[in-house]
């Protein structure tokens, strides 16, 4: 998966190193958790793993790789989500994950996910690429965090409400947000949505409104939502 991704040899001898201490027997030094993602008929399609840093309750996650057939499906979303289930079972403060300076699709995912830019690292990956930590403070026990939400699409048949299904599953508050469904609460006078007109046009802008406000009441009261966009 990380050879996939474009990750250079050094890199991936890196993260095989860390899972290798991973797997080892625990120890008060170092001890972490992996997260797989298993795809049908292309096994491992990706992975995560959080590693415990004692001292201070903070984890940090290594290697997040998903594979490129894979990706826009909620899976990287998916094993942060159970990465940070974890680590408050675990009464973690928080998580943290580095990322190169130049990777914005790295930096705009965990920036989405809730995290925030702590520091910037000089020459932390090469000569000349520095790299940039992202970190996530859980909120202090007895108060709630705003939940988040994430949004499957493509085309009918595609699989996003199984997707949007596993994914809140992995967290511990979730709601399923279906625009069809909403659609189809207008019983009497429903437009065929596959014939395009005034009508149908108002009813999917109604639909949609519906469902962000939706969205809105839930996440300002601590749930992930999960939205399919029919």
């Amino acid at each position: 998966v990380l050879a996939k991704n474009g990750w250079k040899e050094h890199y991936i001898a890196g993260q095989l190193d860390e899972l290798n201490v991973f797997s080892a027997s625990p120890s008060s030094r170092t001890r972490g958790k992996v997260y797989v993602h298993e795809a049908e008929e292309r096994g491992v399609g990706g992975f995560v793993s959080v590693e415990f840093r004692r001292w201070n309750r903070l984890r940090q996650l290594h290697g997040l790789a998903v594979d490129p057939r894979l990706k826009r499906r909620g899976i990287a979303s998916a094993l942060v989500s159970r990465a940070e289930v974890f680590v408050r079972r675990e009464d973690g403060r928080g998580l943290y994950a580095d990322t190169p300076v130049n990777n914005e699709t790295a930096r705009g995912f965990y920036e989405a996910l809730g995290y925030r830019r702590a520091y910037v690292m000089p020459e932390y990956y090469d000569e000349g690429l520095e790299g940039v930590t992202y970190l996530k403070i859980f909120a202090e026990k007895g108060t709630q965090d705003e939940g988040r939400m994430i949004m499957f699409a493509g085309p009918s048949g595609a699989g996003k409400s199984s997707l949007a299904r596993a994914w809140c599953a992995t967290r511990p508050r979730a709601v399923h947000v279906e625009l069809d469904k909403v659609r189809h609460l207008i019983v009497s006078g429903l437009a065929d949505p596959q014939a395009p007109g005034p009508l149908q046009a108002e009813q999917y802008d109604t639909s949609v409104a519906a469902c962000c406000t939706l969205v809105r009441e839930f996440v300002r009261s601590g749930y992930d939502v999960a939205v399919d966009d029919a």
